[in-house]
């Protein structure tokens, strides 16, 4: 089995995983961000590989791209003071 197909068993199981009952808020917290990180790995391997992203995996890198932009002007912006 390839990285890539790992990264889309462990994406999807956390997927489901997180809509269990009884979660913790947490435990929420930790897994979603387990699941973020997730993503985004398996998105930069889409890319490498140059496998089609979803629209769901295009939001998620245009969202990725727009924070890096918005930190560097917020850089800039801050040593003009």
């Amino acid at each position: 089995m390839t990285k890539y197909g790992r990264l889309q068993i462990i994406k999807h199981a956390l997927q489901y995983y997180v809509q269990r009952e009884g979660v913790t808020e947490e435990e929420m917290k930790t897994e979603l961000s387990v699941l973020k990180q997730t993503e985004q790995q398996v998105i930069d391997m889409k890319l490498k590989y140059r496998i089609d992203l979803s629209e769901y995996e295009e939001n998620l890198l245009n969202k990725r791209k727009q924070s890096k932009s918005n930190v560097g002007k917020l850089s800039i912006q801050g040593g003009q003071s």
